[in-house]
């Protein structure tokens, strides 16, 4: 993805970085060599709620339907939403289901 920065974290000791200290510390300096301020987070339910304190912004994808799970992501107080798509429709390649979706922003307002 162009002039964006991806690290992997990961509680796994073969992945990239186990500890998001590093992580974020190794994505500043990326951004800065690549001009850009933005460092994308993109989890799981630990990495997410070990960063909502540090994040103005978030990128959600609201999916219209229900899915069995242990784990689902619930925005943390203080964000306003300032921009939405329509409501769009993709195909689930595993089952075959036609899903709406729609892309949702949200910047930190307090």
């Amino acid at each position: 993805l162009e002039r964006r920065v991806v690290l992997m974290v990961s509680s796994k000791p073969h992945k990239k970085a186990t500890n998001l200290e590093i992580a974020l510390s190794s994505a500043n300096i990326e951004t800065q060599h690549l001009h850009t301020d933005k460092i994308f987070i993109i989890g799981g339910s630990q990495l997410y709620k070990s960063t909502e304190d540090i994040v103005d912004e978030l990128w959600i994808t609201k999916i219209d339907r229900e899915f069995d799970g242990d784990t689902y992501y619930n925005k943390p107080d203080g964000f306003t939403l300032y921009e939405s798509t329509d409501w769009l429709k993709g195909m689930c390649k595993k089952t075959g289901l036609v899903i709406p979706y729609r892309f949702t922003k949200w910047k930190r307002s307090v």
